[in-house]
């Protein structure tokens, strides 16, 4: 949770807050499988207690498709281009998969990396589509046609992340290796590589501004960079396991980091301090988003669940159930009126706000 002085009681008002009568129910978990977003052998056996809200249903998202084409893995990331028309998903079954969002017909298949595909994310001219994956490789594509433009090597391990800089001049990626490393778009030169966190990098993400980079980690906690040259701003302490997904508000002003430990921590990112942690899933967070307006902050956790939040007071708006294994990816479409799920068993969702819903 947060190291935040008031973490305790702020949890119990909010609890409050939320409690109708009939809110607050204790489930007990004997057996929990972490199929964790990196690691699709690793195991954790756990007896555990958790909280769950039930949502405020003030949001009105309804399933509008759902996507199938991936074999024989998750859909470990989905990512939409620029105008909202095509979804990009990568899968552990080694392949980059495109969907045309207004109908969901598959335009294409990349078959991309000697192993699997963790991370994609489009430029934002959506010219090129970046790829990180299992093979310790990022491939840039060209996202009219799929062809490979190149291909940037240095990392030692899995490249878990990656993240174009606002004005596209700039490639970010974490690894496993430790390690992040700034590539120039363009060219794909290296310029230059950050080292702090202790154990491998799950996440990276630009401010909306550019000038700053988070990252998150095994190692528990979430870092701030500066862009520019790579200094290290601060590390903000608080969640008790891996950091699987980070991302910035739209305005730049906060920080969402999810965790294994089941927690989602607000960060005020102009001095790192905790503003809230937000609960309510069971078996980790895999990957937190923020809508284009800000008012809203999706999550996708291991109870195969989405959670709908209003990030400025935590209020639970709602919670989206339909996949059928671990929800390891989330992202909004840019005019905000979609929502992509991918999950563990390569199956992805597109919901659609309703029309009028706030």
């Amino acid at each position: 949770m947060c190291k935040d002085f008031n973490t305790k009681t702020q949890r119990n008002e909010e609890a409050v807050r939320h409690w109708d009568g009939k809110t607050w129910r204790l489930y007990p978990l004997s057996c929990l499988v972490d199929w964790i977003r990196i690691h699709s052998l690793s195991v954790l056996i756990c007896l555990c207690f958790a909280y769950e809200a039930t949502a405020v249903q003030d949001i009105d998202v309804t399933l509008e498709r759902t996507l199938e084409g991936h074999t024989g893995g998750g859909a470990m990331c989905v990512a939409f281009n620029p105008d909202g028309t095509t979804l990009a998903s990568g899968s552990m079954d080694e392949t980059i998969k495109l969907w045309r969002t207004s109908d969901g017909k598959l335009l294409k298949t990349i078959e991309s990396h000697n192993n699997g595909v963790l991370s994609v994310a489009f430029s934002p001219d959506g010219t090129t589509l970046a790829s990180g994956g299992c093979d310790n490789r990022i491939k840039l594509w060209r996202a009219s046609d799929g062809s490979l433009l190149r291909t940037l090597e240095g990392h030692a391990n899995w490249v878990n992340s990656v993240s174009f800089s606002p004005d596209g001049t700039t490639l970010a990626s974490g690894s496993l290796d430790k390690t992040i490393k700034l590539w120039k778009a363009s060219d794909g030169a290296r310029l230059r590589t950050l080292e702090g966190h202790k154990k491998g990098i799950l996440t990276v993400a630009f401010s909306p501004d550019g000038a700053t980079l988070a990252s998150g980690s095994t190692d528990k906690t979430v870092k701030l960079w500066r862009a520019s040259d790579g200094e290290r701003l601060r590390t903000l302490e608080g969640h008790s396991n891996w950091v699987h997904s980070v991302a910035f508000s739209p305005d730049g002003t906060t920080l969402a980091s999810g965790s294994r430990d089941n927690a989602i921590n607000l960060w005020r990112a102009s001095d790192g301090s905790c503003l809230r942690t937000l609960e309510g899933h069971k078996g980790g967070v895999s990957s937190v988003a923020f809508s284009p307006d800000g008012m809203t902050l999706a999550s996708g956790g291991g109870d195969n669940r989405i959670k709908l939040w209003r990030p400025s007071d935590g209020a639970l708006l709602g919670t989206l159930t339909g996949h059928n294994d671990w929800v390891l990816s989330v992202a909004f479409s840019p005019d905000g009126t979609r929502l992509a799920s991918g999950c563990g068993l390569g199956i992805i969702k597109l919901w659609r706000k309703n029309r009028g819903a706030r």
